[in-house]
């Protein structure tokens, strides 16, 4: 019985012990955002994004993230357990916008809510951000919705509208100017 006892003990103790060592392992292999970065020329959907930069600082619970485009800056943080705080979109539209570290990807969402002339709709904008193996290179796939208009009442939305700036549909690459 004694055996069976010290058995199961030295079992919990070794299952702890790996399960600590992979949480680490799984804390040092998040990646860091933190630095600045500039958009890489021929690589924008637009001339207003040709001299964007990001300056980002990440820590364990939030993401800053300021944006400089033409001049203006906009600095929002994210929440990075999925929860929801305040942001303003560049030209001060209001949102509502949260962050997620998940596997080797960081994912930004913000909701926006516009008010064409027949009726107020949401702008979903999903954000999904990833360095090179080198850190060299951020690449932000960025998906636009709009999710409670009818699929008829879409097309009279551009994705491209002042609410929207500087979010475009697509892939966009910036290179790491900066580490700190």
């Amino acid at each position: 019985m004694k055996h069976v006892r010290s058995l199961l003990a030295l079992v919990a103790c070794t299952g702890s012990a790996i399960a600590c060592s992979a949480n680490l392992a799984l804390a040092e292999e998040t990646a860091n955002y933190s630095g600045k970065y500039s958009i890489q020329q021929g690589n924008h959907a637009s001339d207003k994004q040709s001299d964007s930069t990001l300056e980002v600082v990440q820590n364990r619970d939030r993401i800053e993230i300021t944006r400089v485009e033409m001049g203006q800056r906009t600095t929002n943080s994210y929440p990075l357990d999925g929860s929801e705080a305040d942001c303003t979109q560049p030209g001060g539209v209001p949102s509502r916008c949260k962050g997620q570290l998940k596997e080797e990807h960081l994912v930004l969402e913000s909701i926006t809510v516009t008010n064409p002339r027949w009726a107020p709709s949401r702008v979903h904008v999903r954000s999904r951000w990833q360095l090179s193996a080198d850190n060299k290179t951020l690449t932000i796939k960025t998906d636009i919705d709009f999710p409670n208009l009818a699929p008829n009442m879409r097309l009279g939305l551009s994705p491209y509208s002042p609410q929207l700036a500087p979010y475009e549909p697509g892939t966009t690459k910036y290179a790491r100017i900066e580490t700190p």
